[in-house]
Parts: C-alpha cells; structure tokens; sequence
C-alpha cells in the first residue's frame, strides 16, 4: 500500500500536488545534511521510471487520440482542503480555459468543501460526476454571468469528471470538457478504464521512487 495521506502529499510540480512527500527521517536529513549527503543514489528501476508528469501528460494525451481534446487536470491537496490545477491539453479550447482560470500556473483553486462545485463533489463523492455548464466547473472564480462568456468563449460548456484514485484515496480528477456535447457512455467507459490505468502506474511510480 502507498501512503497518501495528508502528511504525505507534497509538491511535484509545485505546492502538494499528486506525489507523495519525503518521509520524515528523508525530511530530517534533507535539512541537516548537504545535498550530495541527503539525496539518496537512484537507483536503476527509479531512473526508468515515468515522472508524475509524464504519468498525467500521458493520459491527456489518450484522450485526444479517442476524440477528447479538450481536457484538464486537478490535484487533491488534503492538508489544505483545496483542489488545484494541473495541467491542460493542448486544444485551443484548453488553452483559453487556462488562461482566464490559470488552471497551469496555480491560480485555479477550489475549496474542496465546496457544495456547489462539481469537481469537487467528485473528489469528495469519488465517483464519476456530470455538468451540463460551465457555472458549475469554474465556482466560485467565476460568477454565472463570467461563466457564461467563458463557455461561449470556448464554444462548449459540459463536462465529466474523473477522479483518480491511490490506495483507496482520491489524489485528483481528470475533466474532460468542457465542450459542447456530452461524450457518449461507451467514451466514458474508455476514459475511466485510461484514468484507473494512470492510478495503477502512479501507484507504481511512487512505490518505486518512496
């Protein structure tokens, strides 16, 4: 079993998001030892293995190859309470989304208590949630006046949610949308067999990497 628990999660890319952190003997070394000292030698299983990065890279870029090009990712920070932004597809759509929201660049965060956001109804629930708009992906950053010019702005507004899951803990979601029809049953039975694969080799990646 990982540990994913509060205590565990820290930054891989930048604050608490999608990795687990330095235990606290590594923690203890890393600030009294020079960092030759406190690095630990790789391994050659850990130098092979995928980043998170390129675990979660890899699985937007799944999605565009069955027709989902517009897609996001959240990550579960717990010691928080909040969901924070990831990364983004490479779709015109995604990219003006991440650019009013900052879903990249750490601007787009959600209290993950929130009743009335979807994604984080999903993480809460985890289960596979719905949204016929965009007002209930972007609340509370966006009223549903500015939700309404952002969804026309990237000609769609429904989405689904995924969140992915470690060692029976939601550590984030994948969105897929927002666009402007809803993808078909089979599609999203593909995507949740993609996101419980991206689980299965994050769950490996942590292993090795712990």
């Amino acid at each position: 079993m990982i540990d994913v628990s509060s205590d565990r999660l820290a930054a891989v890319r930048r604050a608490a998001r999608f990795q687990p952190s330095l235990s606290p003997l590594e923690s203890a070394a890393a600030a009294v030892l020079p960092p030759a000292a406190a690095a630990p030698s790789l391994t050659p299983e850990q130098l092979e293995a995928p980043t998170t990065d390129q675990i979660l890279n890899d699985l937007l870029a799944n999605c565009a190859e069955i027709g989902l090009p517009t897609t996001f990712m959240v990550g579960v920070d717990p010691a928080a309470g909040l969901l924070r932004g990831e990364l983004v597809s490479g779709s015109a759509a995604a990219r003006e989304l991440d650019y009013a929201l900052g879903i990249s660049v750490g601007r787009f965060t959600i209290e993950l208590a929130d009743r009335y956001n979807v994604i984080a109804r999903a993480c809460r629930e985890g289960r596979i949630v719905t949204s016929p708009t965009l007002d209930e992906l972007v609340h509370p950053l966006r009223d549903a006046d500015g939700a309404a010019t952002l969804e026309r702005l990237v000609q769609g507004g429904r989405s689904t949610i995924i969140p992915i899951s470690v060692s029976g803990d939601v550590v984030g979601a994948l969105v897929v949308g927002p666009m402007a029809d809803e993808p078909g049953f089979s599609t999203i039975v593909k995507v949740r067999d993609m996101v419980n694969e991206t689980a299965s080799r994050l769950t490996e990646a942590w292993r090795t990497n712990s």
